[in-house]
């Protein structure tokens, strides 16, 4: 039976939500034939190649889209991801600020357009508010920003999310941290901690490095893994991520849950540690896991206590969540086990990031092929391990 446009459009879009990209890329493809002036379908389309690896398909997409509706808010800022993904970071933070639209947190203060930082030296009695309104892992990776910041102006309200607050204490006294949904006070400019990327200009190769981060170290965590060595003496502890927040729509793609991870917790050599917290933490029960694996996530009350456990270990392998982030921020060594196609802050290939030297990038060959990664990994550990 042959699909009338809305029914094939429909069927693109059921698909996409599955995670059958191909598909719904054929079938946008053979739609788009049809009425060639619709952006939505454009920037489906476009997503569909962003899912698939291929930004730079993605982006001719995306112009489309910009072409028959200008100023489309969701094709800039996916035309500035796919940018993004590519490399070409100069060309893609103005389409990253599309993301501002968005904002539905402090939506009052980003209305105001005319009291928005764009880098100029702020002096004394001139506030700036500088807020995180994206994710734990964001706000790791613009943390080296921070010290242009401080050059530039003179009092800064920074905004940081509960868990956040204990890392904030290496910080000048230029700043005053407030806890995200307190009462800021009155204040001359604001900035949203991903636009600052963009106001400096910021290439793969300016990165600044993250300054030293100072956090109060958990004697509980402490005191855990030394409990753990004597229990376990001479063999390295490994820690472990395997999920993000399950609320997040990329979750599905970027966690690979605790069943695939039985490789490591079957072998001797080492002793496995885990850092997972909330929902995914759970599998470790209902798996039946416990003697295999030390569970510290009830123990990992904010990021202090998640930074001592990091510095206190040999190692972490972790999949994209905030974990690589701060260790990364904290230049520290951790493996990341990366899905295909990887988020653009890791690149499109390769061992290694510019935004986080320190951690080496492993990345699935195939689309949610996790045995294959995570034997790739076990190897390598092995191999290291002598």
């Amino acid at each position: 039976m042959t699909l009338s446009l809305n029914e094939l459009f429909a069927q693109a879009y059921e698909w996409q939500e599955a995670g059958e990209f191909h598909k719904a890329g054929h079938a946008y493809a053979e739609y788009l034939n049809q009425r060639r002036g619709d952006p939505s379908a454009w920037n489906n389309l476009g997503n569909c190649y962003r899912s698939l690896g291929r930004d730079d398909k993605a982006i001719p997409c995306f112009d489309e889209a910009l072409k028959l509706e200008p100023g489309r808010v969701s094709s800039r800022l996916n035309r500035g991801l796919a940018l993004l993904a590519t490399g070409d970071y100069l060309a893609a933070w103005p389409d990253y600020e599309a993301r501002l639209e968005t904002i539905e947190f402090r939506k009052e203060v980003v209305a105001q357009r005319d009291r928005q930082w764009h880098g100029e030296h702020l002096g004394k009695g001139e506030p700036l508010y500088l807020f995180s309104n994206q994710g734990l892992g964001d706000a790791f990776q613009t943390w080296r920003f921070l010290p242009e910041v401080e050059d530039r102006v003179e009092e800064i309200v920074l905004e940081l999310q509960e868990p956040i607050l204990p890392l904030a204490g290496g910080l000048s006294e230029k700043f005053r941290v407030v806890k995200r949904g307190d009462p800021v006070g009155p204040v001359a400019r604001w900035c949203e901690l991903f636009s600052l990327p963009g106001l400096l200009d910021i290439t793969r190769e300016n990165l600044p490095q993250t300054p030293r981060v100072e956090f109060p170290r958990s004697e509980e965590i402490q005191n855990r893994i030394r409990q753990e060595r004597e229990r376990f003496p001479g063999k390295p502890l490994i820690g472990f991520v395997w999920s993000g927040t399950p609320a997040n729509p990329l979750n599905r793609f970027r966690a690979c849950g605790l069943n695939h991870l039985r490789p490591f917790l079957e072998r001797e050599e080492f002793r496995c540690v885990s850092l997972q917290k909330d929902a995914p933490a759970t599998e470790i029960e209902t798996l039946g896991l416990q003697d295999s694996i030390l569970d510290l996530g009830p123990f990992l009350t904010d990021f202090g206590a998640t930074a001592t456990a990091i510095e206190e270990l040999d190692l972490v392998i972790a999949t994209d969540t905030s974990i690589p982030n701060l260790i990364g921020m904290l230049n520290r060594e951790a493996w990341v086990m990366l899905h295909r196609p990887a988020d653009w802050r890791w690149g499109q290939e390769g061992e290694r990031s510019p935004w986080y030297p320190s951690l080496r990038l492993f990345r699935q060959k195939r689309m949610r092929d996790w045995p294959s990664l995570i034997d790739e990994v076990l190897q390598a550990l092995l191999q290291r391990l002598g």
